[in-house]
């Protein structure tokens, strides 16, 4: 049974989680040198949607990741905060030498 305790460090665990999230994303954003404006445009998504991201108001969709991560030029993971590494897997270099 969860106390009330509980539940409030998991809101507050999931609100810092959305935060870094939209940080994230802020960030790839400002690093491609656009807008938010200009970025909507390019990834055919509503300005008020992305905002929501940004100020950590609303989740993404795995779905809404996977088609926002290559216009921002970074990974899923690391939006996902499984990395810390912003570059895409098809461009980072493999860790063990292939046969």
């Amino acid at each position: 049974m969860s106390t009330a305790s509980e539940a409030e460090r998991e809101g507050d665990e999931k609100a810092a989680f959305l935060a870094e999230m939209g940080r994230r994303i802020k960030g790839a954003i400002v690093d491609l040198g656009l807008t938010e404006t200009k970025f909507c445009w390019r990834a055919e998504m509503h300005e008020t949607l992305l905002r929501r991201w940004i100020k950590g108001q609303t989740n993404p969709t795995a779905t809404h990741l996977a088609n926002v991560a290559p216009h921002l030029d970074v990974s899923g993971d690391y939006l996902l905060q499984l990395t810390d590494d912003p570059t895409p897997a098809d461009r980072r270099n493999p860790t063990t030498p292939s046969p």
